[in-house]
């Protein structure tokens, strides 16, 4: 299984910011850290195999663990 990690960012202007590090226009917002995972994965739900990972390769979400990092929390 694929690793696709995530950054949970803490911003001032949105509050908490949810993105793949090799898909950074994919994102997910939230006031808080657990509402910007919930954006994030939800929108993860409905783009099927519409994104490229790094190596141009098509992401199949349904084969992924996402491994989270934080930054500026």
């Amino acid at each position: 299984m694929k690793q696709i990690e995530v950054i949970i960012e803490k911003v001032e202007d949105i509050d908490f910011v949810v993105y793949p590090a090799e898909i950074e226009e994919l994102c997910g917002y939230g006031a808080t850290e657990e509402e910007a995972v919930a954006d994030f994965l939800e929108i993860v739900a409905g783009i099927g195999d519409q994104f490229e990972d790094a190596n141009g390769e098509k992401v199949d979400w349904d084969n992924v663990e996402l491994v989270y990092s934080r930054l500026n929390c």
